[in-house]
């Protein structure tokens, strides 16, 4: 097995995989990689099956140094280099004893490193995603640190490295929902709580241009912008279960979009829903970054959540051993 030696962590790096399910009932929220786009490509393109452990590194990435022979890909959006020479990222890269890999730059908010089998920690309640709230999972629920060390799950013999690398010339990579625009659109449907907002208050959500704040982080992307009015005056309700993209609005009338580390029960009402398929553009939305809204139905929601995943299960059928 390879052994990553972490020469620098980057802002925040932790260990992802695809989260942690089943125990909100007790309280832990899923974790998870916050890009489920990227996650999954960069698996694939290591000829990973679903599940396995990856870094997500958020804004500033890290420096690896890796002791034995390592087999590794890095998501399209991030610049890579090897030894200090440039070389791409959207691929399988073989890393040899004493290599330092690392990432130069990140196009968008979080990049992925998967290595082949996955990075080796300890399994907490069927997850090794990190919990960054209850200091559970990845490196002792912590970002990575300076002289950290990871290994692979598995050894990537000489004749799986052949496939693999000949596996991954053979397709064209698919084009992440999101890009770098002056305004980005993201698309819901009905929150639970949607009647709360009827007539003024969801004219003003969908009508508004609204900025994320630099407060956001995995556990939520907090908005500012116009102020959001229920029909009653308040936006608290009962405590109800939350999930991945759950829009609430807060006290002040401002929107809150609940990500990967969100609790698992909120007090706010809840406008909308973002769509599965948006989630990677929220992911990898900078602070400052200008969004809108538009609802669509439930059947169009479907619709492109069954294109964005039969998209990523082609690749992955094609780089299966």
């Amino acid at each position: 097995m390879a052994l990553f030696e972490v020469l620098r962590p980057g802002l925040l790096t932790t260990v992802q995989d695809a989260g942690r399910t089943g125990h909100a009932h007790e309280g832990f929220p899923t974790c998870g990689a916050m890009d489920p786009f990227y996650y999954a490509l960069v698996n694939s393109l290591c000829g990973n099956a679903p599940g396995a452990a990856v870094l997500e590194c958020t804004a500033l990435g890290p420096k690896l140094k890796v002791q034995g022979r390592a087999l590794v890909a890095v998501s399209p959006n991030a610049g890579v280099s090897v030894n200090g020479s440039t070389v791409q990222g959207a691929t399988p890269i073989l890393l040899e004893d004493g290599d330092e890999l690392e990432i130069t730059e990140i196009r968008g908010l979080r990049a992925y490193i998967a290595c082949y089998g996955g990075f080796d920690v300890l399994q907490v309640l069927g997850s090794r995603s990190t919990d960054l709230k209850t200091h559970i999972g990845g490196m002792d629920g912590r970002g990575l640190k300076t002289g950290d060390s990871l290994k692979s799950l598995k050894e990537c013999g000489w004749f799986r490295r052949k496939q693999i690398l000949r596996r991954a010339s053979h397709f064209q990579l698919p084009e992440h929902p999101w890009k770098a625009e002056a305004e980005t659109v993201i698309c819901v449907t009905p929150g639970p709580q949607s009647a709360r907002f009827a007539g003024e208050g969801m004219d003003t959500f969908l009508g508004g241009t609204y900025a994320i704040s630099p407060d956001s982080n995995r556990m939520g992307i907090r908005l500012t912008g116009p102020g959001i009015a229920s029909v009653d005056g308040t936006t608290d309700i009962l405590s109800d279960g939350m999930l991945s993209g759950s829009i609430q609005v807060s006290a002040g009338g401002q929107p809150i979009i609940m990500t990967a580390d969100h609790q698992t029960t909120g007090g706010y009402a809840k406008i909308a829903v973002v769509i599965p398929s948006d989630l990677p553009v929220l992911a990898q939305l900078m602070p400052g970054a200008r969004v809108r809204f538009q609802m669509v139905d439930e059947a169009e929601a479907l619709r492109r959540y069954r294109q964005q995943t039969e998209t990523l299960e082609k690749i992955r059928k094609d780089m299966k051993l």
